[in-house]
C-alpha cells in the first residue's frame, strides 16, 4: 500500500551503496549539539554519522565505504551493545522492528528485508521473533524516549528522538537525532487564542 501511494510523489530513497553526501550536508549534521546520523527510510540504514554519535555510540558506526552493505539501525538494535547502552532496549528493538516490517514492504527489496531480517533472528530468536509479533499503538508508535546509558558513569540519561526530513534542498535521506532530556516531559497546549 505505501509503495503505491507514494511511488513517483516521494524521492526519499538512498538507491546505491555507499551514498554521497556534499560536504555542506556534512557540516549540517555536524553542527547538531547531539548523536545524529543520516538514514536511509524506510530501510533505517545508517548512511553518516555526526562526531557526537561517534563518541556516544561507537558500535553504531556507518560501515566503510568499500563494505558490501551499509550498517542498519534495525540489526544494530539486535546486538549485544545495543542491549548494553539502551535500558529500555525491549521498548526501543520493538519499535525499529515495527517500523521497518509495516513500513518496509513495497519500499526495501524483499532480499534486503531478509538480510536484515536473519541477522536479527541470528542474534536472538526468542526476541526478535517476540518482536516481530508485536503490534503497536500509536501512542506505543509515538514514544520518543531511550534511555541511555552513560558508558563512562553507568548512570541512565533520558534522551527523546527525532526524524526529520530535508525539504528545502530536498534530500534522499532522512536525519535522526537524539536529544538529552533537560527537563520532566510536559504537554504544551497548542489551541489558538481567540
Amino acid at each position: 500500500m505505501t509503495s503505491l501511494v507514494l511511488n513517483g510523489m516521494d524521492t526519499l530513497a538512498v538507491g546505491t551503496w555507499p551514498p554521497t553526501f556534499s560536504n555542506d550536508d556534512l557540516d549540517h549534521l555536524e553542527m547538531v549539539a547531539g548523536p545524529a546520523y543520516y538514514y536511509s527510510f524506510p530501510h533505517l540504514d545508517v548512511l553518516a554519522a555526526n562526531t557526537i554519535a561517534r563518541q556516544t555510540i561507537p558500535s553504531l558506526l556507518p560501515a566503510d565505504l568499500g563494505s558490501p552493505r551499509p550498517t542498519n539501525f534495525v540489526e544494530w538494535i539486535m546486538t549485544k551493545p545495543a542491549r548494553d547502552l539502551i535500558a529500555n532496549w525491549q521498548t526501543v528493538a520493538t519499535r525499529l522492528v515495527y517500523l521497518l516490517r509495516v513500513m518496509g514492504p513495497g519500499l526495501v527489496s524483499q532480499h534486503r528485508l531478509d538480510e536484515i531480517f536473519n541477522f536479527c533472528y541470528s542474534q536472538s530468536p526468542h526476541d526478535f521473533t517476540l518482536f516481530f509479533d508485536t503490534e503497536l499503538t500509536k501512542a506505543e508508535m509515538n514514544d520518543d524516549v531511550v534511555l541511555l546509558r552513560n558508558p563512562s558513569t553507568d548512570a541512565i540519561e533520558q534522551c527523546t528522538y527525532r526524524y526529520l526530513r530535508p525539504v528545502q534542498p530536498m534530500r534522499p535521506y532522512e536525519q535522526f537525532q537524539m536529544a538529552k532530556r533537560s527537563r520532566p516531559q510536559e504537554t504544551i497546549d497548542q489551541t489558538p487564542v481567540g
